[in-house]
């Protein structure tokens, strides 16, 4: 097992997070491009459900991240990506609707974790760093994106296979997201305080 020195675990984990995060985004943002293309109306109405989800949702993700933990929430967030874009291969109201609001409930669950894992290897001297490193790594799955959905395109492959690739380029940023490791507690763990309320989270 390689020993990480204790003073560059922060770099080491949110790099990784950061990486899984551009591989899942790599897929989704290239298929959610798609939707408005090929499914037209459906595609729109499916996206505004999926947002509309994806906000109200927010409001409870903290009680499920106690209890999951960052890195299973994460993951459990990335599962529902991963479904709407195999729902997209054959684009079908009656599974692309369930699956928008299932990304939504994801959604949510996902940034919120992310936000708090970072948080979490964070100090006043690092968090610039920290979360320049995450978003440099996740901003550039709108480049790798675009252009593998160009060559795709632009080939003879028929338009599935490029579900089918980004699929797995998200498959394998969702596991990514296995490695990450708990940020070690210094102080009181939260655990003991209780699981936070959607009362305290609104008053």
């Amino acid at each position: 097992m390689v020993s990480i020195p204790e003073h560059r675990l922060p770099v080491v984990f949110v790099s990784l997070m950061g990486l899984a995060f551009f591989l899942l985004f790599v897929a989704f943002n290239g298929v959610q491009v798609l939707v408005t293309t090929l499914s037209k109306e459906l595609g729109f109405e499916t996206l505004m459900t999926l947002y509309a989800v994806f906000s109200v949702s927010n409001f409870v993700t903290p009680l499920v991240i106690y209890y999951l933990g960052h890195k299973w929430s994460m993951f459990a967030g990335s599962l529902a990506y991963l479904f709407f874009i195999g729902v997209n291969m054959k684009p079908i109201a009656g599974l692309m609707f369930p699956a928008s609001i299932l990304l939504g409930m994801g959604a949510a669950l996902l940034w919120s974790a992310q936000g708090a894992y970072l948080a979490r290897w964070s100090n006043d001297k690092n968090v610039g760093m920290l979360s320049g490193l995450f978003f440099g790594f996740f901003m550039l799955n709108l480049v790798a994106g675009n252009l593998i959905s160009g060559a795709v395109l632009q080939s003879s492959l028929p338009s599935y296979w490029l579900f089918i690739i980004f699929l797995t380029i998200g498959s394998v940023g969702a596991v990514g997201l296995l490695t990450l490791r708990p940020v070690p507690v210094s102080n009181k763990d939260d655990h003991e305080q209780g699981p936070p309320s959607v009362r305290s989270l609104l008053l």
